[in-house]
């Protein structure tokens, strides 16, 4: 019994908030890691342990992504084969934030924040093609908004990772109907995934487009995820696995392959982390709820902080300020988007 008790499968469909508490985290990782990419103070903390291999925003989004493959993989089976109902549920959780956001973005923060005169701002086209974010087509300036800020004059650039998302979730629904979303096509599952992110790769190198290079953990590690669901009745949740994965880890980082190790590793520290006991209180699953909506207004909310410091400022004082903020309006997006009538 004991050694059921300890199947994948077994413990997830209980309540567990600790996914609840490692997303909040993660989120709060992004804010981190930010906060050194857009002053002049240098590497984030995990770019300088790691000499270079990984920053907490890629490891943060690394982690999203293991979430989301997981979990939506578990959702495809839960709708049984309704796909108008996993969309809908996708759509639902995905673009009303989304969409409030980047309207927050264009109409509110813009006029005030842009070097432009009000008149200037709303007669520009670049001002509307802004509202392109919101159906997950990555435009990162607004006219004359954070033009001096001396790092970076992107507005958000942590949208980049919604389209390898909505990419995910459509390239998931294709594997689904293809039925290899079942065990006994695992292998074909997974041979497909690792040369489809090896020609993204080579295609990154040779043509140098680098979102293409940043999409390949991301979606590694979705479906490194998604298969852990497939095989969840095969795999057992124990430390030993876990401080493995992390000792594989930490032996890549010596010798300089951290990115590609991780992509597989990380996904499984995190999930089976996450199984390993129920540590969180049900208290926390509001933290996890709105770290999607925190990672939306991240970036945006750090930009405007360092424009009102006149362009450049001290990371750890743009975090300390940034991260309360942060959570409170993505708190009040959470609540806006998915009040109750």
């Amino acid at each position: 019994m004991g050694n059921k008790d300890n199947i994948l499968s077994n413990r997830i469909n209980g309540m567990n908030y600790n996914a609840s508490m490692l997303r909040f985290v993660a989120a709060l990782m992004v804010i981190v890691s930010h906060a050194f990419a857009l002053t002049t103070e240098g590497d984030d903390w995990l770019m300088a342990i790691t000499d270079g291999q990984m920053t907490m925003g890629g490891f943060a989004v690394s982690v999203f992504f293991a979430f989301s493959g997981f979990y939506v993989t578990r959702s495809i089976k839960k709708f049984k084969g309704s796909m108008r109902s996993f969309r809908w549920a996708r759509i639902k959780r995905l673009l009303p934030s989304l969409a409030l956001g980047i309207a927050v973005l264009t109409f509110v923060i813009g006029p005030i924040m842009t070097d432009l005169s009000v008149s200037e701002y709303f007669r520009s086209f670049g001002t509307y093609k802004f509202l392109a974010n919101a159906v997950f087509v990555p435009i990162h300036e607004l006219p004359g908004v954070f033009a001096n800020n001396e790092v970076l004059h992107t507005v958000n650039g942590a949208l980049w990772t919604l389209p390898v998302e909505v990419l995910c979730y459509i390239s998931l629904v294709v594997v689904h109907e293809l039925k290899l979303l079942e065990k006994k096509k695992g292998g074909i599952l997974a041979v497909l995934v690792g040369l489809g992110v090896t020609v993204i790769a080579f295609v990154a190198k040779y043509t140098g487009v680098e979102i293409l290079a940043s999409m390949v953990a991301p979606i590694t590690c979705f479906y490194v995820g998604a298969v852990l669901y497939v095989y969840s009745d095969a795999v057992s949740v124990d430390w030993k696995k876990i401080c493995f994965s992390i000792l594989i880890m930490v032996v890549a980082t010596f010798c300089g392959v951290l990115g590609y190790v991780a992509s597989v590793a990380l996904p499984c520290v995190v999930l089976l982390l996450i199984y390993s006991g129920d540590y969180m209180p049900k208290s926390v699953k509001l933290l996890g709820d709105i770290s999607y909506e925190m990672y939306l207004v991240g970036f945006p909310i750090q930009q405007a902080i360092i424009s009102l410091f006149g362009g450049n400022m001290n990371p750890y004082l743009n975090m300390v300020i940034a991260k309360p903020i942060d959570i409170v309006i993505g708190y009040l997006i959470y609540k806006i988007v998915n009040h109750k009538k």
